[in-house]
């Protein structure tokens, strides 16, 4: 339904109290491509919270992702940061 293309990193925390496993949380806005389909009104009704996405919420959108250092470089960690 939709593709998420980073715009700008806006913040990077990095805790290494943990020297051997840092952790970071980078902050960063986001634009939404939608497929061309949820142009449609009628996809627009039937979806409103990827329409309203899509149309910026409001501002700008913005996700926070966690990273753990590992073997291999930054690796990116699941769930809520």
């Amino acid at each position: 339904m939709a593709h998420l293309k980073r715009e700008k990193i806006v913040d990077v925390k990095v805790d290494a109290s943990d020297a051997g496993h840092p952790l970071a949380v980078v902050s960063y806005t986001y634009q939404v491509d939608t497929a061309p389909w949820m142009q449609n009104a009628d996809a627009q009704r039937v979806f409103p919270m990827i329409a309203r996405i899509a149309n910026g919420a409001g501002g700008p959108l913005q996700l926070r992702q966690g990273f753990t250092l590992g073997d291999k470089g930054w690796v990116a960690r699941p769930g809520p940061v």
